[in-house]
Order: C-alpha cells, then sequence, then structure tokens
C-alpha cells in the first residue's frame, strides 16, 4: 500500500469516528462527557494534519536526483507522522455482559491512541441508522490486531463463535492478523481448541478479576504497552496455514465410510444424513453467516447449483448433493470447513465419516 492510499485511509477511519462523536454529542447535548469533547477535537486536528500531509503528497514535486538530502528533508516536513504506524487498527471482540470490562481496557489503549499509536474499534462506535453486520465486518477486515475479552459469556456467545472467530483466523492465515486473547474472569478456555493453542494474557492466564484494582490496571496498562509495541516493532507479515501434524483419526463404524479414491462422486440418503448431522456439529456450518462464507469460497460452477434452503439441515443436504455432483467438490467443501474450524473435535468426526 502506497504512502497516499495509507494517508486515505486513515482519515476515512478517523472520519468515522469524529461521525460517531458528533452524533454522541448530538444526543447528550450540554450533557455530553468532556472525554468525548475532547477526542472531538482531537480527531479534528488529527485528520486536518493528515488531509495537510495528502495534499503535500499531490502537489510536491518528486526530489531532484542532484539535491537527494533536500528530497530528504522535504519528505520529512511533509510527513511529520508514521503513516505505517498510524495505519494500525484494534478491534475489541467481547461479550456486551463484560462491557465494563471492556471499557476499562479501553481507558489504557486510549493513552496511546491519542499518541497516535493506533486506533481502536468496538461495535459501540458504530452510529445510529448503520446497518450493523457490515459495520463488524469492515472493522475486522481493517484491524491488524484483533483483542478477545474471554469470559464465560464471551465463549458461549453464538456470534463470536461463529461469525467473528472464523474471520480472525482467516485474516491470520491469509494477512498476518494478530489475534490477542485476555482471560477477564474464571472460564474453561484451557478446553477450547481454538484457544488453548495460543499464548494469552495476563501471564500463565490468570483472569484480570483476580486482582485488586491496582494490580488490574497495572495489567492492562502493561497489556496497552505490549500491544503498541507488537504494532510499531513486528510488522504483519502474510502467514501459511500449517499443515495439521496430528495423525489420521482411524475411521468409525457410523455406516458412512466409502472409498476417496476418484473422488466422492455418490452417498446414501443415511450417509448423507450423517455427514449433515456431523456438519451441524462445526460452529461455521451452524450459523447460516458463516455457512454462507463457506460456500462463497467455492467454484462459481458449483455454488451456483445449490439449492438453499431456510431449514439448516435442508440447506445442507442440498449443499453436500451438489457437492457430489462435481468430483473433488465434496473434498474441497471439507477442506474449507476445516480451515475454519481447526482441527476441533467436530471437524475430527467429520474426518471419521470421509476417511
Amino acid at each position: 500500500m502506497t504512502q497516499k492510499e495509507n494517508l486515505q485511509k486513515l482519515i476515512a477511519t478517523k472520519q468515522r469516528r469524529l461521525q460517531f462523536l458528533q452524533e454522541k454529542e448530538a444526543k447528550f447535548g450540554i450533557s455530553t462527557p468532556p472525554e468525548t469533547l475532547i477526542e472531538i477535537e482531537d480527531t479534528e486536528e488529527k485528520i486536518a494534519r493528515l488531509e495537510a500531509q495528502l495534499a503535500a503528497i499531490k502537489e510536491s514535486p518528486p526530489p531532484s536526483s542532484g539535491n537527494p538530502e533536500a528530497g530528504a528533508d522535504s519528505a520529512k516536513n511533509a510527513y511529520p507522522e508514521d503513516p505505517a504506524k498510524l495505519q494500525h487498527s484494534i478491534f475489541i471482540s467481547y461479550s456486551h455482559q463484560d462491557e465494563a470490562w471492556k471499557d476499562r481496557l479501553m481507558g489504557h489503549l486510549r493513552v496511546l491512541q491519542l499518541e497516535g499509536a493506533f486506533d481502536v474499534w468496538d461495535d459501540r462506535q458504530i452510529a445510529v441508522g448503520e446497518t450493523w453486520y457490515p459495520a463488524i465486518e469492515q472493522a475486522i477486515n481493517e484491524a491488524s490486531l484483533a483483542i478477545l475479552l474471554v469470559s464465560v459469556n464471551f465463549l458461549t456467545s453464538k456470534f463470536i463463535r461463529s461469525e467473528e472467530i472464523p474471520r480472525f483466523f482467516k485474516r491470520r492465515a491469509e494477512e498476518g492478523m494478530r489475534i490477542y486473547p485476555i482471560i477477564v474472569k474464571p472460564c474453561p478456555w484451557k478446553g477450547v481448541d481454538w484457544l488453548s493453542s495460543i499464548q494469552v494474557r495476563p501471564k500463565d492466564g490468570t483472569p484480570l478479576t483476580s486482582g485488586d484494582d491496582y494490580a488490574v490496571d497495572e495489567v492492562l496498562s502493561n497489556i496497552a504497552l505490549e500491544i503498541e509495541s507488537l504494532l510499531r516493532t513486528q510488522p504483519v507479515k502474510k502467514l501459511v496455514p500449517s499443515t495439521p501434524s496430528s495423525p489420521p483419526v482411524q475411521p468409525a463404524d457410523s455406516g458412512a465410510n466409502f472409498s476417496k479414491e476418484e473422488g466422492i462422486t455418490a452417498m446414501t440418503f443415511k450417509q448423507k444424513s450423517v455427514l449433515v448431522q456431523a456438519l451441524l456439529a462445526c460452529p461455521t456450518m451452524a450459523a447460516r453467516h458463516s455457512r454462507d462464507t463457506v460456500i462463497n469460497e467455492l467454484p462459481e460452477h458449483v455454488k451456483s447449483n445449490i439449492q438453499r434452503n431456510s431449514s439448516d439441515r435442508v440447506d445442507l443436504m442440498n449443499l453436500i448433493t451438489t457437492c457430489l455432483n462435481y468430483p473433488g467438490s465434496l473434498e474441497e467443501l471439507i477442506e474449507i470447513v476445516r480451515f475454519y474450524e481447526g482441527e476441533s473435535s467436530s471437524m475430527q468426526k467429520v474426518d471419521q465419516l470421509l476417511n
């Protein structure tokens, strides 16, 4: 991404934030919190400064090859801030039942946000009248790092499990998005496949609720500084998903086993029914939105022939039936699901049926 594109993206992000703050000011009037008024003023100043930098790019001629130092001085004056540092955005994923903890973390992040270290987004920034799902989708797509505030409420949220988590891991694999879990309250997070393999904070997974106010603020302050350091010193890199190293699961006697030597092109109704049940146990396929994401990854000639249905079972049955009409398509579908699910226990049960 060029410097010009970076600045344009930053301006658009800050303009959205400004619109949200101004709507908040209009709603509360003279009762608007002082910190909101301060942030409005600060955001307006940053937008003006960024727009000036963008104008300088458009107007300034390229530096003369005969005087490289002059060109360097000109560039330094035109870009007083580091766009690479400013381009980072943080997405906070949390349960609304834990909003008090989200706000407490935001206070520490806000200190560094005002210094231009990064922007922070949470769903409370969605403006009145704005469609919430595309807003969340866009914020995830723009984020360099996702903070997960982990609790029982978080781990049992259907939307978080079926919509946000698969998107985070897809961006992590394709674009190097960082995933930063914070254990807020005691919960059995070590038993969650996709979470137990990730380094968490606080150290050793000690919940924030286990400390007093001073200790919690100290931890949150260190977390904010660590995140700033990660985004500043470790540029996001594109990662390649690793191939699972675990041995294949031996097939169970389910009545749905069959050979894949030439690709799966035929199954009995019972076999398809068992596979439907197994796929519905995968969070990625249980929710309609994330199922749509999986289907959109299929080749055009396959997905265009799927007869969608409002019933989850019928929808999956139609999906499997269509894939069977195109050799190799069912295998491709399963690999797409595996990409989002990882090596979860539900995914292993699907493998048992297909091996």
